[in-house]
């Protein structure tokens, strides 16, 4: 006579209170390869708001991302590199 095993079922495991955050999707168009948009009109009030820090923010994203697309020669490379260096560090 064969011992039948007993099959143990776990209960499922239920969080309590947890809330499901919105997905956004996936972007629409993509800035300089790290700023998403999800909406035309989101791109539109950001262009439209824009301020001098998110400018030069925008400014220096755009610099690296050319660069990174082999968009500069070395002489182009190293005067942004250095004007980088110069916008991006804080004043004594």
């Amino acid at each position: 006579m064969a011992k039948e095993k007993e099959v143990k079922t776990e209960e499922p495991i239920v969080e309590e209170n947890k809330v499901e955050e919105p997905t956004l999707g996936e972007p629409i168009g993509i800035l300089f390869d790290t700023m998403n948009y999800y909406k035309n009109e989101d791109l539109d009030r950001f262009i439209s708001n824009l301020n001098q820090e998110q400018a030069l923010y925008c400014i220096l994203q755009a610099c690296q991302s050319a660069f990174k697309r082999n968009a500069y020669n070395i002489t182009e490379t190293e005067l942004l590199s250095k004007a980088i260096r110069v916008v991006s560090s804080p004043t004594n």
